[in-house]
């Protein structure tokens, strides 16, 4: 565990990454290409507000990427 910065919404101490695995739950559904995989979120928690925030690794930003590049929605 480690710090990431202070909090956005308060200022606070912010912990993490907390990788939440391909557990979680999380589905994203990109023409069928993601819809048996779900993505892997890091999570970012602040200790003093609870405020959260989630990330998809860069392995899978790529992935998407690749996708829509291929599909033609980004050049």
């Amino acid at each position: 565990m480690e710090k990431l910065e202070n909090c956005s919404r308060c200022g606070g101490t912010v912990l993490g990454p907390y990788d939440q695995g391909r557990q979680s739950g999380v589905n994203i559904d990109i023409g069928g290409k993601f819809s048996d995989n779900a993505i892997q979120l890091v999570a970012y928690i602040c200790i003093s507000c609870g405020y959260v925030e989630q990330y998809i690794s860069e392995h899978d930003i790529r992935d998407i990427k690749e996708y829509l590049r291929l599909k033609g929605f980004l050049r």
